[in-house]
Order: C-alpha cells, then structure tokens, then sequence
C-alpha cells in the first residue's frame, strides 16, 4: 500500500504543490508582517513571521510527504472551477422553476456566492455526489480550520488560564492559523483551481511546475519586498471591503479572482517557452508578485478575525517541528 502510494505522489507531482516552499513562505511570513503593522491586535505575529512561513509549507512538506496521510490531503489543495459549474449548470437544468432569487452572498467583484456553495463539506457533496474528491476540497478544508481557530480563540479567552495552558492554547493558535494559511496560498495560484492545472488540456503540460516553483524561486528574494509593499498599498481598502465576508466566501471569491489570471499564466507560457527561467522570469514578474499578494491580503482578512484574545508572550518559544495531521470534514 505504501509503495502504491508513493508511485501516486509521483504521478500527480505536477500539481502537489502551490508556490513551491519559497512562495508559500512568503505568504504566511508577509501576512504576519501586515498584520502586526496594520492592526494592533496583530502585533505579536511579528514575533511569529518565520513560524508563519513554516507552517505555511507543513501540509506539503509533512503531511503530503507522509504515505499514510497523502491520499487525504491532497484534494484538499485545490478546486477545478469548471467542473463545479458544469455541475451547477445541470442541476439548474433538472432543477424546477422558482419564483424567487436564492439566497445570495455579493462578492466585492458584484458576482454572486450563491446557495449553491453551501460551508457544510457534508452536505454540499450530498447535494452533489458527482464531485468527487478529484475536483476538490480547498474552500471546505479552509472552512473547517476557520471553525478549529474559532474554537481555540473561544479556550484562550477563558479566566484563570496557567501561563502554561495559555502558552499552549497559542502555540494551537500559531500552527492552525499557519496551516490554514496554505490553502488559501494554493487558490491564490490560478493552476489550482481549474482541471486545466499543468497545462495539459492545451498542450503545455508541465507548466504547473515551472510557474509556480521555477519561476517563483529564480525572482526570489527580491521579490519579498515588491509583494509586501503591494499588500501593503491595497490593505486598507481590501480591508474594508472583506473583513465582514466568510473565511468560505473569502476562499470562493480568491479562486474566482485567480480563475480569471489563468489565460495571463497560459499566455505567457507560449509566448515565451521554457527554456530558461532566468531569461523569462521577469516577464512574469508583475503577475506573480500580483498573486502572491493577493494571498497575503486574503489571509491576513481571515486571521484577523480570529484574533481577539490576550497575548502572552513571556518567554513564549513554542515552536512545533512537525505538526500533528488535523483531519479533513467528510
């Protein structure tokens, strides 16, 4: 079974990971950074960034790399859009005539959340038994760790809390929320969330891979500080506009928003080929920087809801090496 396992891992390998190690780093690093120079309730993340980073790459770099724990975790990286909307197109066309509009949620874009996308992993996919886990999970799995913090927040609140079970409840706190931050990381990445996602169904398979890591490692560092000052610049108004949506929504709205960068990753692949990243990397320099900050945005508005608790940071050096595996909702 192990072994079986392991040839699947080298299968799929072009679209088991997001961002590579560099971009989801990033991510989590830079949206710790914000939120300690943007709000004050966020300030003890400065202390924390590194951590951040960290945990961002854990569901990669120790739960995918596990056997036993792979073949869970991996649709819960991504969602293929088309295929979600293929099958809200037929169940509309079976669907009887209504009087009324469903209940909706507005994106900040004017587009429609619909009932449709219902939170509850359960339920959805009794609705719609067709997905299966090969379309994927992200915006339920990222749902599901909003609902772990929120039950983590509740315990950190609690009175006559020892300096150790305080300490404890925030190490909880760092690893969840740095965990979570992966996934929003991954629909961040227009090639995981559509079927198209290494390029195969227009003839440039293995474009997943070079996208994401090649690209990504060859701008890098520099580019840190081009996707924090973007983050930066749009924080307030982002802010403003989303601190009120759900982590489910604010999921659903980035892999809309990433949806619609896909043509720019396919258009660039064939103008410009691959065959040297440091000849091409700058060509795609604005749109990675673009899309890296998009994730920090959208997950820096999802941890700061889930922060109004007491910091203790006496002598606070928690720090977990290798995350325990938080299994997905069924």
């Amino acid at each position: 079974m192990r072994l079986i396992l392991l040839l699947m891992c080298i299968v799929v390998s072009s679209r088991a990971h997001a961002w590579g190690k560099r971009g989801h780093e990033t991510v989590g690093s830079l949206a710790a950074q914000l939120l300690a120079k943007e709000l004050p309730q966020g300030r003890f993340l400065s202390n924390h960034s590194f951590d951040m980073g960290f945990y961002n790459n854990a569901p990669d770099l120790v739960w995918k790399a596990d056997p036993d724990t792979y073949k869970k975790e991996f649709p819960q990286h991504f969602l293929d859009l088309e295929l979600f909307d293929r099958a809200f197109a037929k169940a509309a066309l079976s669907a009887p005539p209504v009087t009324a509009a469903p209940p909706k949620n507005v994106g900040t874009d004017g587009s429609s959340i619909t009932a449709q996308w219902n939170p509850s992993r359960a339920q959805f996919f009794k609705t719609f038994p067709d997905l299966d886990e090969k379309a994927g999970r992200a915006p339920w799995r990222i749902q599901e760790l909003c609902l772990r913090l929120d039950k983590i927040v509740q315990d950190l609140k609690k009175k006559n809390l020892s300096k150790k079970e305080h300490h404890q409840l925030q190490e909880q706190w760092l690893v969840t929320a740095g965990i979570l931050g992966h996934y929003i990381a991954d629909l961040a990445q227009p090639m995981h969330v559509t079927e198209n996602y290494d390029g195969q169904l227009t003839k440039q398979k293995g474009l997943h891979h070079w996208f994401e890591e090649n690209i990504v490692d060859d701008l890098y560092p520099a580019i840190t500080d081009e996707v924090y000052k973007k983050a930066q610049g749009q924080w307030k108004s982002f802010y403003q506009t989303h601190q009120k949506m759900t982590a489910f929504d604010l999921s659903l709205e980035l892999v809309k928003d990433s949806h619609k960068n896909l043509k720019r990753v396919l258009d660039l692949d064939k103008k410009l080929g691959r065959f040297s990243e440091r000849k091409v990397s700058g060509e795609y320099r604005e749109l990675v920087i673009e899309r890296l900050s998009t994730g920090v945005l959208f997950l820096a508005t999802i941890w700061s809801q889930h922060l109004d608790w007491p910091y203790n940071g006496d002598k606070f050096f928690n720090f977990v090496v290798k995350p325990d595996y938080i299994e997905p909702g069924t």
